[in-house]
Parts: C-alpha cells; sequence; structure tokens
C-alpha cells in the first residue's frame, strides 16, 4: 500500500466476509462483562501466583480471576490484543477499498501497467 505497488487479489469472498471469524472472536471477548454477584457469597482471595495478566499476584472473587478489564477472564494482554486485532481489520479494509478504485491506480506511477491493462 505505502509502496503503491498493485496488489491483485483473488478470494473466496469480499474481503469484509473475510474477516468474519475476527469480528466474532472480538466480539466474544469485549461482550464478556461480569455477571451480578450476590454480595453475600463473595470470598476474596489473592495468590502469590500470577494470572492471565502475568503479574506476581492474582485477586480471585470466588473462583474467579479477577480482571481490570472488567470481563471475566479477559487480561489486560489479552483486551490490548483484540484491540490491535481490531484496529488491523478496520486498516486492511479500509486500505483495500481504497486500493481497487481508479484514483489510487492512478496515483501511484507502479500501478500504471494494471492500469493500462484494465482500461483495455
Amino acid at each position: 500500500y505505502d509502496e503503491g505497488c498493485p496488489l491483485v487479489l483473488i478470494a473466496e469472498d469480499m474481503p469484509a466476509a473475510l474477516f468474519k471469524e475476527v469480528v466474532e472472536s472480538e466480539r466474544n471477548i469485549l461482550g464478556q462483562a461480569p455477571g451480578n454477584i450476590d454480595s453475600n457469597e463473595v470470598t476474596l482471595r489473592v495468590s502469590k501466583e500470577g494470572g492471565s495478566s502475568s503479574s506476581n499476584l492474582t485477586t480471585y472473587i470466588n473462583d474467579t480471576e479477577w480482571s481490570s478489564t472488567g470481563r471475566i477472564g479477559v487480561s489486560m494482554a489479552a483486551l490490548s490484543a483484540v484491540k490491535d486485532v481490531s484496529f488491523s481489520r478496520f486498516r486492511a479494509l479500509s486500505r483495500l477499498e481504497e486500493m481497487k478504485t481508479y484514483q489510487f491506480l492512478q496515483s501511484r506511477p507502479r500501478a500504471a501497467k494494471l492500469l493500462a491493462a484494465l482500461q483495455v
């Protein structure tokens, strides 16, 4: 994209559909909000072993690891990774859409041969 190289892509579906599993995975991770916990049944404990967030201490509410993300079982590292993938997915889709336009090919000298072939 940045170098203006032409891209010829053959895919089974439109770009947005190709990312369907990524979108579903994002929704699964980001959609996990903590459930209602009866305060009479809450047991808090701190373990000296690191949890999924790789810290030296892990806080548990009952048997569930507490996460500062506010999501049950989702560490900050996992949430950050999902956010990175989400941004990359949107950027990739945007660039693929732009790269298929006449204006994009016309503005890239390295795409001149492809543009000429498409005009025949």
